[in-house]
């Protein structure tokens, strides 16, 4: 009985998805436009743009994220599920509606190019660092902290060498998660990016419905799936290797931030939040409203 219930699924995997994705490979791997794809001095600049961007989308979103994630790990305040919502909100828009956000928020001279691409990324998978390392960090032990504290460690030293090492596979799973979103980012460069900004992602839409030239953009899709690959891989190797295992005791609701110190802390960190997931959410409505002399819903009526 679960032999037959399988076949079906299994038959129309096969059909429609293995078998054309197969062919276009076999097509792309045989044609002799291979290594004239491969060699142009174009798409080594695009695979170039799109490594580092991805790399450093990647670095920016954890160091930025990292704070959010520990004031919404550790302590409990009015609005905290309030600002998880809105970050998971972010993450779940629409890159395109991201990338039109940004597009909407920012200066002439900035509204286009790496910039705006870096800080469209940011906002998008800031989500990311918040539920993959605040898990971790809501159930660690604060009695280690507190122990090295009193005998002697600064705060930098029990972040280095306490803290670090026990969150150093969540960072790792939140930087492989981040690295796939932004390496295949298609929607946030494809309006943010301007000209000469194209990841693989959308040279591979250029070339499939542009240029009609499907091996192309066959050999540039096998490519990218080889570095992804290889990242998850080395991501999850390295996961394996930094684990450690501890007894976690839940903090299912944290604590309320006592000294002063901790609530400035919280409270710059609640407004930051509010402030990067809403602005360009604001500025984007505020456009769609905007007309020749002032604010209407033509624009609404027309669509």
């Amino acid at each position: 009985m679960l032999l037959a219930l399988g076949v079906a699924p299994a038959a129309f995997l096969a059909v429609f998805y293995a078998w054309p994705f197969l062919t276009l490979i076999a097509r792309a791997v045989a044609s002799p436009d291979e290594t004239t794809v491969l060699e142009r001095a174009s798409t080594a600049r695009i695979v170039w743009f799109t490594a580092w961007q991805a790399v450093l989308s990647t670095l920016l979103t954890i160091a930025l994220g990292l704070l959010p994630a520990y004031v919404l790990a550790r302590f409990r305040f009015l609005g905290r599920r309030l600002l998880g919502g809105l970050l998971t909100a972010a993450f779940v828009l629409p890159t395109v509606v991201m990338g039109a956000a940004f597009l909407a928020l920012l200066p002439p001279s900035l509204e286009r190019g790496v910039v705006a691409i870096l800080a469209a990324h940011v906002t998008f998978n800031l989500a990311v660092v918040v539920r993959t390392v605040g898990a971790v960090w809501q159930h660690l032990p604060e009695d280690m902290e507190a122990a090295a504290a009193t005998l002697g460690a600064s705060p930098a030293r029990v972040w280095r060498e306490i803290t670090l090492p026990l969150l150093r596979p969540a960072l790792l799973a939140a930087a492989s998660i981040i690295f796939v979103f932004t390496f295949t980012s298609y929607g946030v460069v494809r309006v943010l990016g301007g000209a000469g900004r194209a990841t693989i992602e959308v040279e591979i839409w250029r070339r499939a419905t542009q240029l009609g030239d499907t091996t192309g953009a066959a050999l540039l899709a096998i490519g990218q799936l080889v570095v992804i690959g290889a990242e998850v891989w080395w991501s999850s190797w390295q996961q394996r290797r930094h684990s450690r295992a501890l007894a976690l005791r839940p903090l299912a609701r944290g604590r309320r931030p006592r000294r002063g110190r901790e609530r400035v802390t919280v409270t710059v960190t609640a407004a930051l939040i509010t402030v990067v997931v809403l602005a360009p959410l604001g500025a984007l409505v505020e456009r769609s409203l905007r007309a020749r002399s002032w604010y209407s819903l033509e624009a609404w009526r027309r669509s």
